[in-house]
């Protein structure tokens, strides 16, 4: 009886045993997937970190590298130059002008209109003739007109192709150049605040004008003598500084020749604007002593389109001869042309 109970409770027992163990295993199984995954999430977010990490890293670097490069390329810019405030030297001018005749635009369609109402014109006068007068009469101003309306078309043709069209209005430009070739003789005196030229300009035959100013900025007034006739003006500009403008860019350096003779020369950029002249200078400087070289503007001077390049020679410190930049006396002013808006009583100091 013993033995039939142990065997029912061992036959009984055993297979709940099983089922607990299986419950218990499959927990295991569950918990272990979800560690799994939870593990593998984790290091996901963490190489993502590491990788953002990275990236900032190399971010950093590249902008580190590419200062340096740009610091490497493109050197300091040296200081800005100034010329001695009292200086002699000759300046060589080669450049160009370009300029209405007429100062004022004709639009295309009045030049039209114009043609329209000649031909009409003449026309109309034709027709008069023609019943007014005899055939042979009418033969001869036929002629006339004909010869008229061929001078006509002949000049529009002419202006038509020896004008410049605005593409904003539309306009027809009547332009005139002048060649520009000087030599100028200057000298330079920022203390006594005087500046003095004598230039002479090359003319179309071949001949030399020579022009002699004295620009007094003491008084603002400004003595020309032209081909021996003398002239007093008004100065609206102050005295150019020695040194560069303080908005100058620099553009950089270059070299003129090559190997030992060759000579190193820094160049800047500013913008000058007087009254309806404005331009943009370009002036090169030796990189060691800042004597000026060349220098070269373009831009709109008194209305005119003008491209300029001067070259500075014979360059030095001091005035040759500063007799020549004592104004005229009073007595002497009475010789000139005076065309100043200013007079004595209105200059002050």
């Amino acid at each position: 009886m013993h033995e039939e109970r142990n065997r029912r409770e061992r036959n009984t027992g055993r297979p709940r045993k099983r089922w607990e163990q299986g419950g218990k295993a499959l927990k295991t199984t569950r918990t272990d997937a979800r560690q799994e995954r939870i593990r593998g999430a984790a290091e996901i977010q963490a190489a993502c970190i590491l990788l953002l990490i990275m990236a900032r890293l190399l971010a950093v670097v590249a902008t580190v590298i590419g200062v340096c490069l740009a610091q490497t390329d493109q050197p300091p810019e040296p200081k800005k130059c100034c010329m001695d405030r009292q200086f002699s030297m000759v300046v060589g001018e080669v450049g160009g002008k370009a300029y209405p005749v007429t100062g004022n635009a004709v639009h295309v369609e009045v030049l039209v209109v114009v043609i329209v109402v000649v031909i009409v014109v003449v026309a109309v006068v034709v027709v008069v003739v023609v019943v007014v007068v005899v055939v042979v009469v009418v033969v001869v101003v036929v002629v006339v007109v004909v010869v008229v309306v061929v001078v006509v078309v002949v000049v529009v043709v002419v202006v038509v192709e020896s004008a410049t069209t605005s593409t904003a209005a539309a306009a027809v430009v009547i332009l005139a150049t002048a060649v520009q070739s000087a030599t100028t003789y200057l000298a330079y005196d920022f203390y006594k605040k005087v500046i003095g030229a004598e230039t002479h300009m090359r003319q179309q035959d071949g001949s030399d004008k020579v022009t002699r100013v004295l620009m007094d900025y003491n008084t603002m007034r400004q003595y020309v003598d032209e081909n021996g006739v003398c002239s007093i003006l008004d100065i609206s500009e102050p005295m150019e500084d020695p040194c560069l403008p303080a908005n100058s860019t620099y553009l950089g350096s270059s070299r003129f020749g090559y190997g030992t003779e060759s000579l190193e020369v820094n160049t800047w950029e500013f913008e000058k604007v007087s009254g309806n002249s404005k331009i943009r200078v370009r002036r090169s400087f030796t990189k060691t002593g800042c004597v000026p070289v060349v220098e070269a503007y373009s831009g709109v001077v008194e209305g005119a389109s003008t491209d300029v390049t001067h070259f500075f020679v014979n360059f030095h410190p001091g005035i040759d001869n500063p007799d020549d930049l004592v104004p005229p006396t009073a007595t002497e002013q009475t010789y000139c042309k005076d065309l100043t808006t200013k007079r004595d009583d209105d200059i002050v100091g």
